[in-house]
């Protein structure tokens, strides 16, 4: 497997933890849509799952409480949604396994 893949798979993996642990619990289902609207609209203008893509926390205010920065990562972004959307009963692929491929 190739070291690249492996990594982002482990990273991706720890986003998924932060999020079911931390995040998660703290939304309810409205925010959570919302949040999921705004992530997708930034999907549109740029592939947010690319390594290196930060983003302002100040367009996702309900997260700052679950980070200790003033940006969040595409990745991390690209984590919420999918586990958002899998929350919903949406067929979503864990975003670890999908870095795998």
């Amino acid at each position: 497997m190739n070291d690249n893949k492996m990594l982002k798979s482990m990273a991706l993996g720890f986003y998924e933890e932060w999020y079911q642990k931390d995040v998660s619990p703290n939304l309810d289902e409205e925010t959570k849509l919302d949040i999921v609207g705004r992530i997708s609209r930034i999907s549109l203008r740029r592939p947010i799952y690319l390594p290196n893509v930060e983003i302002s926390l100040d367009d996702f205010p309900e997260l700052k409480p679950f980070t200790h920065t003033v940006t969040i990562s595409g990745m991390q972004l690209y984590v919420v949604m999918t586990e958002i959307m899998k929350g919903m009963g949406a067929p979503v692929a864990p975003a670890s396994e999908v870095a795998l491929r």
